[in-house]
């Protein structure tokens, strides 16, 4: 295998392909990216019609299509959630998303997640800061009409309590993976309604790049985007897709 292409390898739909759902890939999403990065670099020729059957109908767009995205970071550097989310808008040709959703960057896992026990406190301060740097950038982005709601992943609940106390633009959601925290915290459930905050359930594992095979394990994560874009007035999933930068 090659190296990647920079500056990203692009899924194609992943609700209508039948060559990937040919593959018959677990559904799980650590699955469909190893696949997604396996099929982006032995066929690399398929990237160019990914990219034009990605662009959305400017008319729909405007009328019928809600956009959701999510964001995996490996750390917590601005620049690169900046590059994805620059990469996904042109991708599917439009100014703006409905919501953002972050995922908790990889680097602070440990530190800020549900299995944050036994964690050097000034590595949980540090990496709490740092995720509030990241969220300041994102609010940038809503100011600007980027998107329109914030949502955030899998932080502990006192993690949850202090990015909401101490940001401007307050979470829209929070996100809990219901396997790796098995029951959802009574207190973030009571703050979540006590704030309007929607507190949804997700299958998104902590670490989203886990290379399978021998092949893929000497590439690095530099970010993960994942769009959605539903037909808003009937609920219904048009397209799904990964775009995906690897070092």
């Amino acid at each position: 295998m090659s190296e990647p292409t920079p500056p990203f390898l692009l899924s194609p739909n992943l609700i209508t392909d039948k060559e990937f759902k040919s593959y018959r890939v677990n559904r799980e999403p650590i699955s469909e990216v190893n696949q997604v990065v396996k099929n982006a670099i032995n066929k690399p020729e398929l990237q160019s019609s990914h990219q034009k059957s990605a662009i959305l109908d400017p008319e729909a767009r405007k009328n019928e299509f809600s956009i959701t995205l999510k964001i995996f970071l490996k750390d917590f550097d601005t620049l690169k959630a900046q590059e994805a989310i620059d990469q996904i808008l042109e991708i599917l040709g439009t100014e703006y998303v409905e919501n953002l959703n972050l995922a908790l960057p990889e680097m602070g896992c440990d530190a800020l997640g549900f299995t944050s026990d036994n964690v050097d406190p000034n590595t949980t301060s540090e990496h709490r800061e740092n995720l509030i740097k990241l969220w300041r950038f994102l609010e940038k982005l809503v100011d600007r009409k980027v998107i329109k709601n914030l949502g955030i992943s899998d932080v502990e609940t006192e993690v949850f309590k202090y990015i909401f106390n101490n940001v401007k633009i307050k979470p829209n959601n929070v996100q809990v993976n219901q396997t790796t925290c098995c029951v959802v915290p009574p207190e973030l459930k009571i703050f979540a309604k006590d704030n309007d905050v929607h507190l949804l359930t997700h299958n998104d594992p902590p670490i989203i790049w886990n290379p399978k095979c021998e092949s893929l394990q000497k590439f690095n994560l530099r970010w993960i985007i994942r769009s959605l874009v539903h037909i808003e007035a009937r609920g219904v999933l048009k397209d799904k897709r990964y775009a995906i930068s690897l070092e």
